[in-house]
């Protein structure tokens, strides 16, 4: 079980402490289950321009040349779930 540790300071403490007592209790296995608490679509994309921006500068990229090196595939290389295939199933809550 993976849980986004995402904005967590705008959730309950007990909501919290919830999620990390599920956590700790499977954290092996050869199946996952993803949540994402406190989650915001729009900061993750705020969030994976901004890793982006820096990775491009650290490797010397000229700033007038940035733009020319984001695109879909780079952006999606530094979304929180980079490193997960899609989801088979998505349910999504009313956001409040």
């Amino acid at each position: 079980m993976c849980f986004f540790k995402l904005n967590l300071d705008l959730l309950p403490d007990e909501l919290v402490a919830a999620a990390k007592l599920a956590e700790e209790a499977q954290p092996f296995g050869t199946r996952r289950l993803n949540i994402a608490m406190g989650y915001g679509g729009r900061q993750e994309i705020v969030d994976a321009a901004k890793d982006l921006v820096a990775k491009l500068m650290a490797e010397g990229i000229p700033p007038d040349e940035v733009a020319a090196h984001i695109d879909a595939g780079s952006l999606a290389s530094h979304m929180y779930s980079a490193d997960l295939p899609d989801p088979d199933l998505l349910i999504r809550t009313s956001g409040e």
